[in-house]
């Protein structure tokens, strides 16, 4: 379970972290320079608009079009391939935040199973953790036939809990909407929502808080035949890596992967859309727009084929094209007027 829940919870919990900062000269002989790719430091409060919506968006220039694709492509690119598709500078810290999601949902079915049946009631224990600290769990097993299925929900609140070299305090719940099947098996169906409020995770190296909902979908009749979706209203995180501060809100986000067969090996088409607030663009906002989903065979490391727009300022844009799967062109409408005059090519690795 561990797995499945890792490839589809990443995609909007990494955009929480973002990408690395990119630089680039751009090919349409104006000679500008590199890119503004240094991240700013965060804003406290990086969407200043209460409302959901796009609130002060980012400019988009000839300076910065890379950066800003790479930015966004962070948000999706587990979905591009699998846990193991590592990226950007701030890779591990948004994996330190999903790992104690996917380990607490790992542990759920147990959880219910050893619940003392109570009408009516919640059922709280607490847990001692591996190197110290406790979880508390409040348990809610509404039809009491402890098993997992839906309507139940279970609140971890993390007491200096240290697992591994992590060091965990805060909450993150979780109500259960729907189950069949096994999960830890084929086929299956799981939908549920986790709800993280100041989660923090610390290694030795860096720190990260999160807050807000994701509701996730799963339909798996086998390994390579599956359909997962992510939505979230607002999903916000907070981070330090490397001495450096760093802050990313989602707000109307929602991601979507299919796996199909393809010969001997199969395809995954990834999409999302929904709008980004980084602190790498000054607490401003972009809308990610996936035109065509990006479709990876799962032999290869990067897309093949796919297209996503992101819309900034004015209506500025940045298209982004999968050529192959071992490069990607980058564009630039900078007056967004409809045509492209600036681009460029480069391999999916210096992007991603």
């Amino acid at each position: 379970m561990r797995l499945v829940i890792g490839l589809i919870a990443s995609a909007a919990l990494l955009a929480a972290c973002g990408g690395g900062s990119g630089s680039d000269n751009n090919t349409d002989g104006n000679g500008s320079g590199p890119g503004t790719g240094t991240e700013q430091t965060p804003n406290p409060n990086p969407n200043p608009n209460p409302n959901p919506g796009q609130g002060t968006q980012a400019s988009l220039t000839q300076a910065n079009y890379v950066a800003v694709a790479q930015e966004a492509l962070s948000a999706n690119a587990y979905l591009l391939n699998s846990v193991d598709f590592v990226m950007g500078a701030q890779v591990s810290d948004s994996q330190a935040l999903l790992r104690v999601g996917e380990d607490q949902l790992a542990k759920a079915r147990g959880w219910f199973a050893r619940a003392p049946v109570a009408t009516a009631a919640v059922h709280t224990e607490s847990e001692r953790c591996e190197n110290g600290g406790t979880l508390t769990l409040s348990i809610n097993d509404r039809n009491n036939n402890l098993e997992l299925d839906g309507g139940d929900s279970v609140s971890i609140m993390a007491n200096n809990c240290r697992e591994g070299g992590d060091l965990l305090n805060g909450r993150l719940s979780i109500t259960f909407h729907q189950v069949t099947g096994d999960p830890d098996g084929f086929p299956f169906t799981l939908s549920a929502t986790l709800e993280y409020g100041n989660l923090s995770v610390q290694s030795a190296a860096s720190q990260i808080t999160g807050n807000g909902s994701v509701s996730l979908t799963y339909d798996a009749k086998s390994r390579s035949q599956q359909a997962r979706s992510l939505t979230t209203p607002q999903f916000s995180a907070s981070a330090t890596h490397g001495g450096q501060s760093t802050s990313q809100t989602l707000k109307n986000y929602e991601a979507a992967l299919k796996v199909t067969p393809n010969g001997t090996l199969s395809d995954w088409a990834s999409s999302a859309n929904g709008v980004l607030f980084s602190s790498s663009l000054q607490s401003k906002s972009i809308a990610i727009e996936t035109r065509q989903p990006f479709v990876t065979l799962s032999s290869q490391r990067y897309p093949g084929k796919g297209e996503a727009t992101i819309t900034g300022a004015a209506g500025a844009k940045v298209r982004v094209t999968a050529v192959d799967a071992a490069s990607v062109r980058i564009e630039l409408d900078a007056d967004g007027n409809g045509i492209y005059e600036t681009s460029v090519t480069k391999p999916w690795g210096e992007l991603l």
